[in-house]
């Protein structure tokens, strides 16, 4: 079972997705909402869900890949470079 965020490659702990149901949560790392951001319908972002994944991806790196929620949830030594490699991106 793939527990990796397709937007940072952050280790989420779960799934983001099971078959058609989403986790409706958020990925603390890039602040991505399963089931909310990556639906067309509920988005308005036109596109396939891993195209939504990339046009997220690219406005997370454009930010200068903030972690999205409080600094207490950040893991020791967080690095979101190394974190994208998790998916096969390298910046």
């Amino acid at each position: 079972m793939n527990t990796l965020c397709p937007v940072c490659g952050f280790n989420l702990g779960f799934p983001a997705w099971k078959g058609y149901s989403a986790s409706h949560e958020t990925c603390l790392s890039c602040g991505i909402e399963f089931g909310y951001h990556d639906v067309m319908e509920a988005s308005g972002i036109i596109g396939t869900k891993e195209e939504i994944y990339m046009m997220w991806r690219k406005k997370w790196i454009e930010k200068g890949m903030p972690w999205s929620v409080s600094e207490a949830y950040k893991p020791t030594n967080w690095n979101p470079k190394k974190q994208l490699k998790n998916i096969g991106i390298e910046i």
